[in-house]
C-alpha cells in the first residue's frame, strides 16, 4: 500500500498498515526527504515504530537526537532494539480477561449479556523518546 500523507495544523499523518514493516519504513523515508522533516513519529503499532527507527538510522539521523519515536502496543521487542523504544500500552501484557471473555461467550448457552473490558494503558518513556 503506497504511503498516504495529510498535512493539518503543522502535523502529517502516514496511513499504511499498522504492522507492515515495509510500508512503514518507506513511509518514514519519504517523510524525511520533506523539505521540513518531522523531529517526532508517533506510529500506530510498535512494529512500525520499530521500522521507522530504522528508516531514521539509515538516514543518518539519530533516535531520539534527531527525530523522537513512538509506538503503540507495548511489544517485547521494543525493549531490546536500541534506543529501547518508548510506547503506549499495557504496562504488563495480560489478555487473560480478553480470553475469559471469549471462553465465557464460545460455552454459554444462550448469548451472553453485553460486557465491556476495560484495560489500563499507560505511556511507557524509554530511549526513544
Amino acid at each position: 500500500m503506497p504511503w498516504r500523507g495529510t498535512a493539518s495544523r503543522g502535523t502529517r499523518r502516514s496511513s499504511s498498515p499498522a504492522d507492515d514493516r515495509v510500508a512503514g519504513y518507506r513511509a518514514v523515508e519519504t517523510l524525511l526527504r520533506l523539505p521540513e522533516p518531522p523531529d517526532a513519529v508517533f506510529a500506530t503499532s510498535d512494529r512500525a515504530a520499530i521500522s521507522a527507527m530504522w528508516a531514521i538510522r539509515d538516514s543518518g539521523r539519530s533516535v531520539p537526537g534527531d527525530v523522537a519515536v513512538v509506538g503503540v502496543g507495548n511489544l517485547p521487542e521494543g525493549q531490546v532494539v536500541k534506543p529501547a523504544l518508548s510506547t503506549a500500552g499495557q504496562p504488563h501484557l495480560d489478555y487473560s480477561g480478553v480470553v475469559r471473555l471469549l471462553f465465557d461467550r464460545l460455552t454459554a448457552d444462550h448469548p451472553p449479556a453485553e460486557r465491556e473490558l476495560v484495560l489500563p494503558w499507560s505511556f511507557i518513556r524509554r530511549e526513544s523518546a
